[in-house]
C-alpha cells in the first residue's frame, strides 16, 4: 500500500507491466489480466479527498461512492445528480468500497458514472511520465485504461463550475434496482431567457462505451424547451444509435424504450434548471 501517488507510480514503473492498481479492488475480477506479478493498492495514497477550487470541484480518484452520497459541496451540485447517479450502483456495502476512479478508468457497458461525467463535461487528470488532463470526451473515446497509458494513473476527476441556470439529471432502467442497467441516461442543461442555451446528453448501455447523442443536443440547442420540442430532440438523439443485442430483452427493445426515458431525463433537467433559475 504506497502511501503517496510519487510512490505509487515508482512501484507501477518498476512492476514493467506486471502489476495491477486497484482503489476498493470490487472490480479486479472482471479486468484483472491473465498473468500478474503484483498489485497495487491506492486505498492509502491521499487520493480519496474532495475539494472545491476555482475551477469546479476535484474529486480524488480512490474517494469511495459512498463519500460522494454525504459530501454537502456534491449534494449541491447540478441538483444532486452525483447522487442520484451514485444511488444507481450496487448495494450499500459495495459503495462503500468501489472507488469513483476505479468506476471511471474500467468502464463496463452498464457503468453509470461514466455516462453521468460525459453529460457533465469532466476533466480527467492523470500523472504518467508527466501530467495529462483529459476532457470527457476524449477520455471515453476508447476504454480509459488504453488512453492513460500502462504507467499512468488517475490522480482527480473535476467538475466543472456550475452556471447559474444550469442543472442536470440521471435515469437508469433496469429491471430491478440493483441490477445492471438495460439504459443510463444523462442530462446536462443551462437556460437563458427560457431558451437551450447548452445542453450535453449522453446515452449508456446501448453501446460498449457511453456516448454523447449529439442530433439531440442539437435539437434543442436554442430552442424553447417545450414540451413538443423535447419529444422531437429525445427521438432524434434515440435514432442516432447503433444498439447492442442484450440477451436480457428482445431486440430492439432498447431503441424502443430510448426515446421516452431520454424525454424522461430532459424533462427532469429543464424542470431543475428552471426552478433554479427563478431561486
Amino acid at each position: 500500500m504506497p502511501a503517496s501517488l510519487d510512490a505509487a507510480r515508482r512501484h507501477l514503473k518498476a512492476g514493467n507491466g506486471g502489476y495491477v492498481l486497484i482503489g476498493g479492488g470490487t472490480g479486479f475480477t472482471f479486468s484483472a489480466p491473465k498473468y500478474i506479478r503484483g498489485i497495487i493498492d491506492l486505498s492509502k495514497a491521499g487520493l480519496d479527498y474532495i475539494t472545491n477550487a476555482g475551477d469546479g470541484i476535484h474529486i480524488g480518484a480512490a474517494a469511495p461512492l459512498g463519500t460522494l452520497l454525504k459530501n454537502p459541496l456534491l449534494k449541491k451540485y447540478c441538483g444532486g445528480v452525483i447522487g442520484e447517479s451514485v444511488l444507481t450502483i450496487a448495494t450499500t456495502p459495495l459503495r462503500n468500497l468501489i472507488t469513483v476512479g476505479g468506476n471511471a478508468v474500467q468502464v463496463f457497458i452498464w457503468s453509470s458514472l461514466p455516462v453521468l461525467f460525459l453529460a457533465l463535461d469532466a476533466q480527467f487528470v492523470t500523472i504518467g511520465g508527466r501530467r495529462r488532463i483529459f476532457k470527457a470526451d476524449e477520455f471515453f473515446k476508447s476504454q480509459p485504461r488504453r488512453q492513460m497509458g500502462e504507467e499512468a494513473i488517475l490522480k482527480e476527476i473535476i467538475l466543472p463550475r456550475q452556471k447559474p441556470s444550469s442543472a442536470a439529471a440521471f435515469l437508469k432502467f433496469s429491471k430491478t434496482e440493483t441490477d445492471f442497467a438495460l439504459l443510463n441516461i444523462a442530462v446536462y442543461v443551462s437556460i437563458a431567457r427560457n431558451k437551450c442555451h447548452e445542453t450535453r446528453i449522453a446515452l449508456g448501455a446501448a453501446t460498449p462505451l457511453p456516448i454523447r447523442l449529439t442530433a439531440a443536443e442539437e435539437a434543442l440547442k436554442g430552442e424553447v424547451l417545450t414540451e413538443d420540442n423535447i419529444a422531437l430532440a429525445a427521438g432524434a438523439g434515440a435514432d442516432m444509435v447503433n444498439y447492442l443485442k442484450d440477451m436480457r430483452v428482445l431486440d430492439g427493445y432498447k431503441k424502443q424504450a430510448a426515446p421516452a426515458l431520454i424525454r424522461r431525463c430532459i424533462q427532469m433537467a429543464v424542470e431543475r434548471a428552471k426552478a433554479k433559475s427563478k431561486a
